[in-house]
């Protein structure tokens, strides 16, 4: 699993992703991050800051225009 860190207090940029479907031309792309207590982090312009230190979890989810939907997630060490 994939695994990157960071500085508290760091504004943290999260990867960008790219979505391919064999079937729909439009695909949305949401990119959620959740703190080690699981609360939802505000991402503005795909980054976030690092408030606290603790493990960062940032998920994707992927939607096609039919509602078929795939996940993808890694994880930010923060200290």
């Amino acid at each position: 699993k994939h695994k990157e860190t960071a500085k508290k207090g760091a504004t943290v940029k999260v990867a960008e992703v790219e979505v391919e479907d064999n079937i729909s031309k439009e695909c949305t792309v949401e990119v959620y991050v959740f703190d080690s207590d699981g609360v939802n982090v505000q991402v503005t312009d795909g980054a976030f800051e690092a408030t606290k230190t603790g493990t960062y979890t940032v998920r994707y989810i992927a939607l096609d225009e039919n509602g078929n939907c795939a996940f993808a997630s890694y994880e930010i060490v923060v200290k």
